[in-house]
């Protein structure tokens, strides 16, 4: 998911008794524990969605768009029109972002040509760029940018009123008297060569200055967690969201729906149960979750509980799995329902209806279980860890803290507030 800090599972329970035996039960049990961790399996669908609309981005680029300067145009025209003509130049208005076709993306740049000396801005000018993000599978990173090739194929379209506008601004410009001597006509055709000229240059113009920069903060750039990753694909639907999809090399057992809805004003992620169960797990076997436990439920590195999620869709679909390899020889079942919460910017996962649906053990007496599954600092952006996120936009990194956390048909949707750091 965006390289961020993922701390996902704490598993506490505490056994009130439990006797002792092993043989043909312990190696079933170790057996189990080894099926458990070395499945491969996992769907096909995407695992997680990180969703972008347009508008938020939009918003973050457009923010800095006072930071470019104009643009002063040096046009040829005729020296006694010259004066008249004044000190035109190109502003930068915004960019807006657009749906392309598979693995692509567009951005619509806008520019406004004004007449400096009276502060009028005269007519529009945009250019559609279309741009094929880089994916690095590798080190999980997206980067979405307007480059010098791409640029180079743009075609500028100009408000069907420029003409018009310029050649009023100029006439209005002339006086009275000389107006005898300078036909409207003549004016109008000028200001017709001159748009054209500026349509038919506007590359060579402003590639250096207005479009370099502008492309610069355009780009958007997104680093997953050091999770094992399959596959990242792009898309940009019609309904104005850029969604990163990710397929993980975790054995997930059930995929994202396609085209479920994620919050149209807010960056999200959307990823399945089976999904963030794996997750914990990941994060337990890469050492960013303890992985072992004592019979207090506290985490002990050579703890006798060993634990693994798992979710199935249905009543109580977290799963969560407790070996017990030493002494004891058991593993315990237990199920429950989670529900989310909101602290702090933090996603908080808790659980009810808890209950032991399965124990194996050479001999069992009397358990209870306490079940409490925490989701700490999920989206806690920091570069403490390898494990940690980035996501940002017009080069300005994003300080992440999730405002809505909701479960939907086995999915689990967070609504993203961003800032600027």
């Amino acid at each position: 998911m965006t390289r961020h800090e993922t701390v996902l599972g704490i598993v506490v329970l505490t056994i009130a008794a439990v006797g002792a035996g092993c043989g043909g039960t312990c190696r079933r049990i170790e057996k189990d524990r080894r099926a458990f961790l070395e499945r491969t399996a996992a769907a096909a669908e995407p695992h997680v969605e990180i969703s972008v609309p347009f508008t938020v981005a939009e918003g973050l680029i457009n923010g800095r768009i006072g930071e470019i300067d104009p643009l002063p145009l040096k046009l040829s025209i005729p020296a006694v029109l010259a004066d008249y003509f004044g000190r035109l130049e190109v502003r930068p208005r915004g960019v807006r972002l657009l749906p392309a076709a598979a693995g692509r993306l567009a951005f619509r740049l806008l520019f406004d040509v004004a007449d400096r000396d009276r502060d009028r801005k005269l007519f529009e000018i945009s250019v559609d760029v279309e741009v094929e993000p880089l994916v690095d599978l590798e080190a999980g990173r997206v980067e979405i940018e307007i480059t010098a090739e791409s640029l180079g194929k743009i075609k500028p379209t100009i408000s069907k009123d420029a003409k018009r506008e310029l050649g009023g601004m100029v006439w209005d410009r002339i006086p009275k008297a000389a107006r005898l001597l300078l036909p409207r006509k003549f004016v109008d055709e000028t200001a017709g060569s001159v748009v054209k000229s500026l349509v038919s240059g506007f590359y060579e113009r402003s590639k250096d200055k207005l479009l370099k920069r502008l492309g610069d903060l355009s780009r958007i750039s997104l680093q997953l967690p050091d999770v094992p990753l399959r596959s990242l694909t792009i898309e940009s639907d019609p309904h104005g969201t850029l969604r990163l999809l990710v397929v993980t090399g975790l054995p997930v057992r059930t995929g994202l729906k396609k085209g479920a809805p994620a919050p149209a004003d807010r960056i999200a992620v959307r990823l399945s149960g089976p999904a963030m169960a794996e997750l914990t797990n990941w994060a337990m076997a890469s050492g960013l979750l303890p992985d072992r436990y004592d019979d207090k439920g506290k985490a002990k590195a050579d703890g006798e509980l060993r634990p693994g999620l798992d979710w199935v869709s249905g009543k109580r679909p977290m799963k969560v799995f407790l070996w017990d390899l030493d002494d004891t020889c058991m593993r315990l079942t237990l199920e429950a329902t989670p529900e989310l919460g909101v602290k702090d910017g933090k996603v908080a996962i808790g659980a009810r209806d808890a209950e032991v649906t399965d124990i194996e053990a050479s001999a069992f007496v009397k358990a209870g279980v306490w079940f409490h599954l925490l989701w700490k600092d999920a989206f806690d952006v920091s570069k403490k860890t390898k494990a940690s996120a980035k996501i940002e936009v017009a080069g300005q990194e994003l300080e992440v803290g999730v405002a809505t956390a909701e479960l939907v048909d086995d999915e689990i949707i967070l609504g993203l507030d961003v800032v600027t750091k």
